[in-house]
């Protein structure tokens, strides 16, 4: 089953208005189609998508992605440079980034020496002489 663009499009639009709706950022999206999104507290920053890659970015979202959609002209910013930032830093948050597969959020490993010791120990036991993280 292939989906048609418009509807693509409401689908990504609606999962990303959640998102801004449950974390409450203070940001208004518009689409290139003319539809929008304004939360009810007073907007700081205004986001224009002009086309489906740049809706398909602001979905799943990374700082990478966000910049690089922001140079190529496919999304245009309005507010303070600071608040763009902090918007765009809490929006990509891994927490807060949903995938396709299940709607399975992503959980960054953090590093512990408690974790790290059971990691270098598990990797001996193995008979690995490479250290970890290099390649061989």
């Amino acid at each position: 089953m292939r989906l048609s663009n418009s509807v693509l499009c409401k689908l990504l639009f609606k999962q990303i208005v959640k998102r801004l709706t449950e974390q409450r950022l203070p940001v208004k999206v518009q689409l290139w189609t003319g539809e929008e999104y304004r939360p009810s507290t007073p907007v700081k920053t205004e986001v224009a998508l002009r086309n489906l890659r740049a809706l398909l970015t602001l979905a799943k979202p990374t700082l990478g992605g966000l910049a690089r959609s922001y140079v190529e002209q496919e999304i245009d910013l309005a507010g303070d440079t600071r608040g763009i930032i902090e918007l765009g830093v809490s929006f990509c948050r891994p927490s807060n980034v949903n995938h396709a597969r299940g709607r399975i959020s992503i959980k960054w490993r953090r590093h512990s020496k408690s974790a790290d010791t059971v990691l270098i120990t598990s990797s001996r036991r193995r008979g690995s002489t490479t250290p970890i993280g290099t390649r061989r």
